[in-house]
């Protein structure tokens, strides 16, 4: 899968991102193979200034098996990363925000991946 995504979400609203990772070799990643994720959300326009971080807890977030629900439409394979980011990290219509998810790996190099979110505003625009 990618490690860059787009999507978009009406401002105020969760939205689930999902993704597939694996290691070096291909393998998917499962709970033992993350030690940490951590996640980051700026306004595209202001990459300088944090919107909202935190820690995700790995076991909530990855999956052993790859799942298959009706969420997931990029393949028939599936997603071992899926995480439901809340409404509050979406306040602001009119823009785009990007969405840095860190992961380090009980072994191996650090990874990202990244969101980029366009908020749309209910009023519009």
């Amino acid at each position: 899968m990618s490690n860059v995504n787009y999507t978009s979400v009406v401002e105020d609203t969760g939205k689930r991102l999902m993704n597939r990772i694996t290691d070096d070799q291909g393998s998917d990643h499962q709970q033992a193979d993350i030690s940490s994720i951590a996640y980051k959300v700026f306004d595209v326009n202001d990459l300088t200034t944090e919107i909202a971080s935190a820690s995700l807890t790995v076991s909530t977030v990855i999956y052993d098996t790859l799942q298959t629900d009706s969420a997931w439409d990029t393949d028939t394979t599936g997603y071992n990363f899926g995480w439901s980011a809340p409404a509050s990290i979406f306040p602001t219509g009119g823009i785009v925000n990007k969405v840095e998810i860190s992961f380090t790996p009980a072994s191996g190099e650090a990874f990202k991946l990244i969101w980029f979110v366009r908020v749309i505003s209910v009023s519009g625009s």
